[in-house]
């Protein structure tokens, strides 16, 4: 999409238009341009994944331990579970 973009600039064409024909923000298009005049092209391309980062393994391994250490909760003298809130 940046790149259909970056042959509108090309073209001169409004950032108005370019949002409007693209279904984006005027703001994204701004966001675009100054990056195409700084670079052209290859400057709109993706530097990253817009996601939050994905947990290393050694995260993994550290939450799996918490996880199977944990106590179950105290049961009640009827034997049902008390939930904490």
């Amino acid at each position: 999409m940046r790149l259909e973009a970056a042959g509108m600039f090309a073209a001169g064409r409004d950032n108005m238009v370019v949002a409007k024909q693209l279904r984006v923000s005027v703001r994204s298009v701004q966001r675009w341009r100054r990056a195409w005049a700084g670079g052209g092209p290859p400057a709109l391309c993706s530097k990253s994944s817009a996601t939050r980062p994905k947990l290393s393994d050694v995260k993994i391994d550290k939450r799996k331990k918490l996880v199977s250490g944990r106590q179950s909760l105290p049961s009640d003298r009827d034997g049902a579970r008390r939930f904490l809130s």
